[in-house]
């Protein structure tokens, strides 16, 4: 009997987990669960970008502020950088980067459907002019070839 207790209490246990564990898996599956980790780590993302690009942002003013400093400073210095900055952009000038960019401006507002429409009405053209030359020309044989006959004939 007393084997027999114990077994009815571990039977009750597993019974009791079984039912723990079915309670946890559908706090886990509700909507509310993941829309409340979702927003948690949103806001801890969103705290450690904030707290990145302000360090950054920072850091940037403070490079801008000690090479103004430095041009004040001496602005002869500053006039030579920006003399061969601009030497530079004369002597040899981006030309590739600009023509990259002209082309991909000019892409962008190419309208691929309308490049289509213009390639079949050119080929619909080309197709009936030579249709007319092919014609044109059996006709130009025959009527030669009739004259022929009846020259002979007559």
């Amino acid at each position: 009997m007393a084997e027999d207790r114990s077994l009815t209490e571990l039977e009750r246990e597993v019974e009791q987990a079984r039912a723990r564990l079915a309670g946890d898996i559908a706090r886990l599956r509700a909507p509310e669960t993941f829309e409340s980790a979702k927003r948690s780590v949103i806001a801890a993302v969103s705290g450690y970008r904030d707290d990145a690009m302000g360090r950054a942002q920072a850091r940037a003013q403070s490079m801008l502020d000690a090479v103004k400093a430095r041009a004040s400073a001496n602005p002869a210095a500053a006039a030579a950088v920006m003399a061969g900055v601009a030497w530079r952009l004369y002597r040899h000038p981006p030309i590739a980067s600009a023509l990259i960019g002209a082309g991909v401006a000019m892409l962008a507002r190419t309208d691929p459907t309308a490049a289509q429409d213009r390639a079949q009405e050119r080929a619909q053209e080309r197709a009936e002019e030579w249709s007319r030359s092919l014609s044109s020309g059996w006709r130009a044989q025959a009527s030669g070839e009739g004259v022929e006959s009846r020259r002979v004939g007559g």
